[in-house]
């Protein structure tokens, strides 16, 4: 007896390949975004917050390099500690050399004086700013301001 075959049209052969194709790559993005996406976080519209703009321009690559070592380890124990401290983000310029931004957002001035300026961490990493101003390895300048929550979003 000679072997059955079963006929499907081309096109049908072609369709399905097509949806487990993109079944397969569909999940395999998904998953690989979920696991490494860790900056997408809910906007927020008409929220107020005590903000502080800091620039900090260094003599040399060597000393931003340091700051930026210690600001590391105050960002940490502020992420891990004070949950008034809605944003605390550094960001070097692409235009001028050695300049970073300090862009930080508090709850409210109270909660920045009261808390974050009193904690041991700041108290460790203040001095060692103070130090490198001292030394003329840093200029520093920078404005506070307060948000109105009448337009935009973070």
């Amino acid at each position: 007896m000679p072997p059955t075959h079963i006929k499907i049209p081309v096109l049908s052969l072609l369709a399905a390949a097509f949806c487990a194709a993109f079944i397969l790559v569909s999940n395999s993005l998904l998953n690989s975004s979920l696991s490494t996406t860790t900056n997408i976080h809910q906007k927020e519209k008409g929220t107020t917050a005590f903000v502080l703009s800091i620039v900090l321009t260094f003599s040399s690559e060597q000393d931003a390099n340091y700051l930026l070592r210690n600001w590391s380890v105050l960002s940490e124990y502020c992420f891990a500690n004070e949950p008034g401290l809605l944003s605390y983000k550094i960001s070097k310029s692409d235009k001028l050399e050695n300049t970073f931004l300090v862009f930080e957002r508090y709850s409210s001035k109270d909660y920045y004086l009261t808390v974050h300026r009193n904690s041991d961490e700041f108290h460790r990493f203040r001095p060692l700013l103070g130090k490198m101003v001292e030394d003329g390895v840093v200029t520093v300048s920078g404005e506070s301001y307060v948000e109105l929550g009448a337009a935009g979003f973070v």
